[in-house]
């Protein structure tokens, strides 16, 4: 049975969508797990990231009914139309795009989003669903609903560290609300500068949050800061399949993103 991981930060500029779709090909590619990445962030940016120009030209559009748009506007008909809403990147990794219009919808349901997964079998398919948050949105209630866990990725930085607390606090009120455990997998720190003297002001800030054993959630690897990480989606890098970060043709940045997914993995046990 797959695990469902949200990744997720109120915080916006996190690198939030960076590590989610770079942990979920890094496990497809390197550790050979079956994954989909869900996207329900309006802003699109991890669809973008990870489908190539044919498909965002078709989906975005053309066929928004191929997003998980689709699930807001018919949510009982999952085995009808699951198989339109899946895109294959690689053998091993698979993604529902979001859309546009994704803030706008109307939901009741809390538990949408988890009853599509499960009773579409997803679960059955994938060995790691992973979801990316928006900052903010009610939708993220669905993520966290669904998720078995959920990963925070964080800066070294006083602002994004403030987030960790009010994610811990709403868990914790979802866990008590709905009778379920979604746990966290941890605390992954991302653009790191190492030598930059907030970095270990940061740490230690982190260890201080109540209620927050830094030793057992604090990520010990960390994504560092730079400049090949953010110009990696721009077209040309994507149209030479260069765009993810194990193919970057950069070594550090490659053992980087490998080491920080074997900790993933064995953090969220999958």
């Amino acid at each position: 049975m797959g695990k469902v991981i949200s990744f997720i930060n109120k915080k916006g500029g996190v690198g939030k969508t960076t590590t989610a779709v770079n942990i979920a090909y890094t496990l497809a590619k390197l550790q050979k797990k079956k994954v989909l990445l869900i996207d329900i962030d309006s802003q699109m940016n991890a669809s973008q990231y990870v489908l190539n120009a044919q498909q965002i030209k078709t989906i975005f559009t053309h066929n928004e009914k191929t997003t998980l748009l689709r699930l807001f506007s018919d949510n009982t008909n999952f085995d009808y139309y699951i198989n339109d809403l899946i895109h294959s990147i690689t053998d091993q990794f698979d993604c529902i795009p979001s859309f546009r219009n994704l803030d706008h919808v109307n939901v009741k349901n809390p538990f949408l989003l988890k009853e599509f997964v499960e009773q579409s079998g997803l679960k059955n398919i994938y060995d790691v669903i992973i979801i990316d948050c928006p900052p903010s949105s009610f939708i993220n209630k669905l993520a966290l609903l669904s998720s078995d866990s959920y990963l925070v990725p964080c800066l070294a930085e006083p602002m994004s560290i403030m987030g960790i607390p009010n994610m811990l606090a709403e868990a914790r009120i979802l866990n008590t609300e709905y009778g379920i455990e979604i746990e966290m997998v941890g605390v992954l720190l991302t653009m790191v500068s190492p030598h930059h003297h907030v970095y270990q002001d940061s740490k230690e800030m982190i260890k201080g949050i109540k209620n927050f054993d830094a030793k057992r959630y604090l990520f010990q690897e960390e994504l560092r800061n730079r400049t090949k990480i953010s110009h990696a989606i721009f077209p040309k890098y994507k149209e030479q399949n260069k765009h993810f970060l194990l193919e970057i043709g950069d070594a550090l940045i490659a053992e980087e993103i490998t080491r920080i997914t074997k900790e993933f993995t064995r953090k969220a046990m999958i």
